[in-house]
């Protein structure tokens, strides 16, 4: 009788154990992860400052946005982010969303580069937008951006911004 007891409390560890595991890999995943993303977004956008960009406006109008307003978006000056991290072609930020980040662009020989990449080209389960390896930017009125969708609201999420 007591070695019955021994094999159920040593299952019911051994269960307890995998289920302690796969929260913690769980909680990585998809808070951990997406949230170390949006900072390393956010940080590179705070390198590259351009100025406040009015709602629906443009950098060249510097029109300051009426009381009550929403403030405006932090733009990112890209020549001088392109100097530093080349595959950067833009940056994509859509108000209201979680859609904050920059756009990148390998070549043929690897399309799907930045799939499981960051903008250093570091490794990120999160990956980063990127455009398809043939779409050229300064020629093109259209271009087709990958991104994952993901649970957390990350990246092309249906997460809404708080």
């Amino acid at each position: 009788m007591r070695k019955i007891v021994n094999k159920y409390r040593f299952w019911q560890a051994v269960l307890v154990l995998i289920f302690c595991i796969s929260t913690g890999l769980l909680v990585y995943q998809m808070v951990y992860m997406p949230m170390r993303n949006r900072e390393a977004a956010e940080r590179l956008k705070g390198e590259f400052p351009e100025g406040d960009i009015p709602p629906g406006g443009s950098a060249s109008s510097k029109e300051r946005s009426p009381a009550g307003k929403k403030k405006g978006i932090l733009s990112v000056d890209l020549a001088a982010l392109r100097e530093k991290y080349p595959d950067v072609q833009g940056w994509l930020t859509i108000p209201g969303t979680n859609i904050d980040y920059p756009v990148l662009q390998s070549g043929e020989d690897s399309p799907e580069y930045y799939l499981k990449r960051n903008y250093k080209g570091e490794r990120d389960a999160n990956g980063s937008l990127f455009l398809q390896w043939n779409c050229k930017v300064p020629e093109s009125r259209n271009f087709i951006i990958y991104g994952h969708n993901m649970n957390s609201g990350a990246m092309f999420g249906n997460g809404l911004r708080q």
